[in-house]
């Protein structure tokens, strides 16, 4: 939103001073005043419908569906902002006749090769446009792309952990386990007790008697 408001500001103004500026370079013989209030009338003209041109804009940026629509919806509406304010800032103008002869010094002729240049220079200007937003869109997909692979190895990664995780829990389960077993002990208390034998007549005697 602040980045839609401060580019319609810097447009409208943009549309506006240039229609201005033209109207002061003209040499006529006559004298032009302009009406306060249409004169602002018509800036705030090219101010919102700028706006509405570049919000539409932004929301383009993103790849959605019925984009060739929207574009032409965009461009439509920034027509309409040029249109709304040259109209109503040539309303804001009054020509009264004047017997002065106009200052033709500053002014500058022409020519038919003048006119085909800048015919050109606009071409190749709006060629150079098309190019690098063409370039950016694809700089874009291309960006997309690689965040999207970035989260999906993350994703990844952050699933094998939990795996190693639950894996290596497991062994410290089993070996804890292992651990708590008791172990048996061979030949009894080391054979500190009595030993019982029989002899040859069947009789029966006892060994390590204190």
């Amino acid at each position: 939103m602040v980045r839609g408001l401060t580019g319609s500001v810097i447009m409208g103004g943009g549309i506006a001073a240039m229609h201005y500026i033209g109207m002061a370079a003209m040499r006529l013989t006559a004298v032009f005043r302009f009406h306060p209030l249409l004169v602002i009338l018509s800036v705030v003209f090219a101010t919102v419908f700028s706006f509405a041109a570049l919000m539409l804009a932004f929301d383009l940026r993103e790849e959605t569906r019925g984009t060739a629509s929207r574009k032409t919806v965009a461009a439509t509406v920034m027509g309409a902002a040029v249109s709304a304010m040259h109209y109503t800032g040539m309303a804001s103008a009054t020509f009264m006749p004047s017997a002065v002869a106009p200052n033709l010094s500053p002014a500058v002729s022409v020519s038919e090769l003048g006119s085909a240049g800048i015919v050109l220079v606009i071409f190749i200007v709006l060629g150079v446009a098309v190019l690098t937003s063409a370039v950016n869109r694809r700089f874009s997909a291309q960006a997309l792309e690689v965040r999207r692979l970035n989260e999906e190895l993350e994703h990844r990664v952050i699933e094998r952990t939990r795996q190693l995780t639950a894996v290596n829990e497991e062994l410290r389960k089993e070996i804890a386990e292992r651990q708590r077993r008791p172990r048996g002990v061979a030949g009894g208390a080391g054979g500190a007790g009595p030993h019982h034998t029989r002899d040859g007549d069947g009789r029966t005697g006892c060994l390590n008697r204190p």
